[in-house]
């Protein structure tokens, strides 16, 4: 479309979307087929300035006629067999309106409330399918600049295995200017700590049960890494891991349930009302 013709479509938009009209102004046809004014207008936001109304009116009529060639080609080149889609539209809205019915009646009915007691039973009676696929660790570790003086007093702190020297440690962190992760709650992968603590691993095994404490320097950085508890790939994978895949689960399964139950409820209100039966042949 020419420039002119945009501002043309513009100025239309300007008196057209602003008033009612008997008869719907035609911005564009194709075979037989038109696009009116209003439909232009429901694709381009109130807030837009007329710069950009101009650039989303040509870009929507342009890709508007484009389709429309598409169509009339697919129309004259198809058999009339190759162009019935009434039994794929059929099963696909019978799909649309059970998926609605299905999260109405989860979101009306389904409890999502899931205790830690279940989790536990949960956890425990299906060992088998947690299994760890890496290695995972939980730590403690400091990030700080090579040239920054480092104390024995730090190396104490950050390698205690005493909980009241982290108060201590975090001051002196906050002091020198230093990164420090202190959640040993937290279990990494080994491959996602190594993004963070990029220490040479050549077996992991040996790594893990070798090393409790360490430290080195790498691109202008110091690092000390605290291992505080580890456990190897094909172990199973600790709970505190896995609580939010197993909340997943048990979910997924009253989904199902409930769903079950609400098909088999349905079909038994049908049969006793009569409203369904099987002829005998």
């Amino acid at each position: 479309m020419t420039r002119l013709r945009c501002f043309v479509v513009l100025s239309l938009f300007l008196v057209g979307c602003e008033q009612e009209t008997v008869t719907e102004p035609v911005v564009a046809t194709a075979y037989d087929k038109y696009l009116t004014l209003r439909e232009v207008c429901d694709v381009v936001p109130d807030s837009s300035s007329p710069e950009d109304s101009t650039l989303l009116a040509d870009r929507y009529i342009n890709l508007w006629l484009k389709e429309q060639v598409v169509l009339n080609y697919a129309e004259a080149n198809l058999t009339e067999d190759q162009k019935d889609f009434q039994e794929q539209l059929d099963n696909y809205r019978k799909s649309l309106l059970t998926y609605a019915f299905e999260n109405k009646l989860i979101m009306q009915k389904l409890d999502t409330s899931i205790s830690d007691v279940e989790i536990q039973a949960y956890y425990e009676q299906n060992l088998d399918n947690f299994a760890l696929k890496d290695y995972i660790l939980r730590v403690r570790f400091c990030v700080l600049d090579s040239l920054t003086p480092v104390t024995p007093e730090f190396e104490k702190l950050i390698f205690s295995e005493d909980p009241e020297d982290i108060v201590e440690l975090e001051t002196w962190c906050v002091e020198a200017g230093a990164y420090l992760f202190i959640n040993e709650e937290k279990w990494w992968y080994l491959d996602e700590l190594l993004q963070q603590v990029p220490v040479e691993v050549y077996n992991p095994v040996s790594f893990l049960k070798k090393n409790k404490s360490l430290s080195f320097e790498r691109d202008n950085k110091l690092f000390f890494l605290k291992i505080i508890d580890f456990e190897l790939k094909d172990n199973v994978s600790p709970l505190s891991l896995q609580e939010g895949n197993i909340k997943n689960i048990i979910l997924n399964q009253r989904k199902r349930e409930l769903l079950q139950r609400m098909r088999e409820d349905l079909f038994e209100q049908a049969l006793n009302k009569k409203q369904i039966h099987i002829n005998q042949l």
